[in-house]
This record gives structure tokens, C-alpha cells and sequence, in this order.
């Protein structure tokens, strides 16, 4: 017990010196190597590291390194007795176009603060962190069955962060109506979410939109909520991004270089925090380069 208190303190000091508090987990561990709770508090630092980390192989080994924490803490679980509890009839907004599961056996795990609900959020970002194609389809493929575990089992309700990471599962795997349907399913919760993670959802959402061949309804939507949330930079640039998509001539492919350089200008002089500019100035200066490549090639044709 004394371990697991300072490992709750290492934790607890995770907003200070990161790599302290990494480094007094890693001690705890070695002293209490079957305590599954310093396990989860290891793995839940990791990830929330990792999400301001821009080093690719960094984010890869810290992910894995979350994975495997997690994984041996529910390898813990595994010898400890189950409890008789049934599936629980718990609502799930984005259930509606599933197919019928098969029975599912039961994993054992905490009721309450599921190690698998972690475990698919760690492997939904991990296939996105530019792994191969096969490795991106095994991570997605396992982290949803990890949410279909926490969906049918865990005391803890279906939340938008489970909806975020279900999303991420079903879009890694290539699954996208599944994913459009769970990342749609966040805005459920607009009342008591801030309003970065609904359009977080949407932006997701778009993507998938996209990749089904959806780029016209989907910028139809993406007006929609440009306007009720105040031209959004996010937003804006998925817009671009479908009108990208709908692009069937090198002169439209110009046109839309225009605007994402635009919208890369304008974002200058927004107030928005260090996180969003980042996202969105990355992404558009991907868009702007690759659009420039095509527009200046010459084995691309005219029009297709």
C-alpha cells in the first residue's frame, strides 16, 4: 500500500517533472511488480505525455511501453477470481448500425475505472502514430475489442472519451460508417462538454466522411458547424479538406491552394491556444505542399 501512495504522488506530480514522475513509477513498479494499479498509473502518464510529443519514435515506444503496462495488469487480473457480473443494459448512442455481437467472455478488470477503456484509447492513438498499414488494422482491431469489453461489462458509463476512442479503433481498422457513427455520437454531449472536444469529434468524423466518398455532404455539415462555432480553424480546414477531395481538375486544385494558404495567414493573428495552432498550421502546411507537388507535375493530367 505504501508503494501505491507514492505512486499516486508520482502521478499526482506528472503537470511538474515528467520524467520525475515517470522515473518514481518505474521504482514503485520494480518494488510492487504485480500492484495493477501502479500499472494503470504508468500507462495513464505515458499516454497523457505522449499526446504533446512530436517526435514520432518517441510517441511509438511510449505508447507500446503503455500497452504493455496495461496489458500485464490485466495478465494480473487474469488469477484473481471473477465476480458474477452480468452484461449491463447501459445506453450506447452509436450501437444503432452495429451488427450483433457474438458473446463476448468477459475479461476481468476494475468495474469502475476499466484498465480496457485505457487500453483502447492507448491503441487507438498508436495506430496513429505512423505505423504500417497491417500494424495500424492489428492495433484497431484490438482496441475495439476492448471497448466492446468496457461497453458490456464495466460499471463505468459509455462517456465521450469512450466514443473518442471507439471512433479511433473502428477508423483504424478501415472501418469508417463505424467510426463516422461513433466520433457523431460525442455531440450527444454538448451541454457538459467543453466545445474543443465536440469539434475534435467533428473534425474525426469528417474524415471518415471523406474516406467513404462523402466530401460533398460532408462539407454541407462542416458550413453548419463553422458557423455555430464561430469559424473554428479546425473546422475551417476540414471544409478545405472536402473540398480537396471533391477537386476534379488541376485549376480547382489551385483554387483550393489558395485558400489553405489563407487560412494558414489567418490563423496568425487568432488567439488560439499553442495545441490547436499547431495541429492546424501542420496539417495545412501538409495540404499546401502535397497540392503544390501535384499542381507541378507533370504525369498528373489536366483534369481526371
Amino acid at each position: 500500500m505504501e508503494h501505491f501512495h507514492i505512486a499516486v504522488s508520482a502521478a499526482a506530480y506528472f503537470d511538474g517533472d515528467r520524467k520525475q514522475s515517470i522515473d518514481i513509477l518505474d521504482e514503485c513498479i520494480k518494488t510492487d511488480p504485480k500492484n495493477i494499479y501502479i500499472h494503470y498509473l504508468k500507462a495513464s502518464c505515458l499516454n497523457n505525455l505522449t499526446s504533446s510529443e512530436s517526435d514520432l519514435n518517441i510517441v511509438r515506444n511510449n505508447y507500446s511501453d503503455a500497452i504493455h503496462h496495461l496489458e500485464k495488469a490485466l495478465a494480473y487480473l487474469e488469477n484473481i477470481p471473477k465476480l458474477p457480473l452480468p452484461t449491463l443494459a447501459k445506453t450506447n448512442f452509436s450501437h444503432e448500425i452495429e451488427e450483433p455481437e457474438k458473446q463476448v467472455e468477459r475479461i476481468n478488470d476494475l468495474k469502475f475505472t476499466p484498465i480496457c477503456l485505457l487500453l483502447a484509447n492507448v491503441y487507438a492513438r498508436a495506430a496513429e502514430s505512423g505505423v504500417s498499414i497491417d500494424l495500424r488494422h492489428i492495433y484497431g482491431a484490438k482496441g475495439v475489442d476492448y471497448v466492446r469489453q468496457v461497453e458490456l461489462y464495466s460499471r463505468s458509463p459509455n462517456e465521450p472519451y469512450l466514443y473518442m476512442s471507439k471512433g479511433g479503433c473502428y477508423y483504424a481498422c478501415g472501418m469508417y460508417e463505424l467510426a463516422v457513427n461513433a466520433y457523431s455520437s460525442v455531440e450527444r454531449f454538448e451541454a457538459v462538454l467543453d466545445p474543443n472536444a465536440i469539434i475534435d469529434s467533428l473534425c474525426y468524423a469528417s474524415n471518415g466522411m471523406v474516406a467513404l466518398g462523402y466530401s460533398d455532404k460532408c462539407l454541407e455539415a462542416m458550413e453548419f458547424y463553422i458557423e455555430k462555432y464561430n469559424n473554428d480553424a479546425r473546422l475551417v480546414f476540414q471544409k478545405i479538406l472536402c473540398k480537396e477531395y471533391m477537386c476534379r481538375s488541376k485549376d480547382e486544385l489551385r483554387q483550393v491552394l489558395k485558400e489553405f494558404e489563407q487560412l494558414k495567414e489567418s490563423i496568425q493573428d487568432l488567439k488560439l491556444t499553442p495545441w490547436i495552432y499547431s495541429r492546424v498550421n501542420e496539417q495545412t502546411d501538409a495540404r499546401i505542399n502535397d497540392i503544390f507537388a501535384a499542381i507541378n507535375n507533370p504525369q498528373i493530367a489536366e483534369r481526371w
